[in-house]
């Protein structure tokens, strides 16, 4: 089960519509040249990243024996028999008995919803007596790497190709 507060395609739809939105104010906004046009699209896959990095990529999974927790740059399995509490006033705070405190920024168990928060926190100490199998620890994964070079190299291509384009219609 995954826990996530809005849905891949109607941040994706929105993403795309908002991109449909500004070549349409292009189209109809008055004498936009290329030049224009492309300065207002080239940041486009950087903003839709970001809003994937921070809006749909966070979660909390409940897996056979552990929790999985994707937070916005880092991926934790946490083992269930490891947590010894969850609190936290805003956001959901699993506490650990060998790593310490590892926060949850998934937006449905963050601050935005309290009420799921507080049900996921009893789930998971629910999960905790559960009877385990074989002893693991706690994994971190940092979850940089291919996506935000090729998403800044995709970015940076567009605006070489918007002042490309401007130095062209300007000779």
């Amino acid at each position: 089960m995954k826990i996530r507060r809005l849905s891949k395609v109607f941040l994706a739809a929105s993403g795309q519509i908002g991109i449909i939105a500004l070549e349409f104010i292009s189209q109809w906004g008055g004498d936009l040249s290329w030049d224009r046009r492309f300065w207002m699209l080239a940041p486009m896959p950087l903003v839709m990243y970001i809003i994937w990095r921070l809006y749909l990529n966070p979660y909390v999974k409940f897996e056979e024996g552990e929790v999985c927790v994707n937070n916005a740059f880092s991926r934790y399995t946490i083992p269930y028999a490891e947590i010894l509490s969850c609190g936290g006033k805003c956001s959901l705070v699993i506490n650990t008995r060998s790593h310490g405190q590892i926060p949850v920024d998934a937006l449905d168990v963050s601050f935005v919803g309290r009420r799921k928060r507080d049900l996921v926190a009893l789930e998971l100490m629910r999960r905790r007596g559960e009877p385990r199998g074989e002893r693991k620890g706690i994994g971190r994964v940092i979850t940089l790497g291919f996506p935000e070079m090729f998403i800044f190299g995709l970015t940076v291509c567009l605006f070489l190709l918007a002042a490309l384009v401007s130095m062209a219609l300007t000779l």
